[in-house]
């Protein structure tokens, strides 16, 4: 285990699982906004 070994793993968690979380953050506040629209609406 080398530090640019361990460099290289930081920086794919970084341009994979970043995004990724991001996005899924996104969607899971889209649907509660959604919802809380939905409840006003009515």
């Amino acid at each position: 285990m080398t530090s640019v070994f361990l460099t290289g793993v930081f920086s794919l968690i970084f341009t994979w699982v970043l995004p990724i979380a991001i996005i899924i953050a996104l969607v899971v506040l889209f649907k509660k906004v959604n919802r809380l629209e939905k409840k006003l609406d009515k």
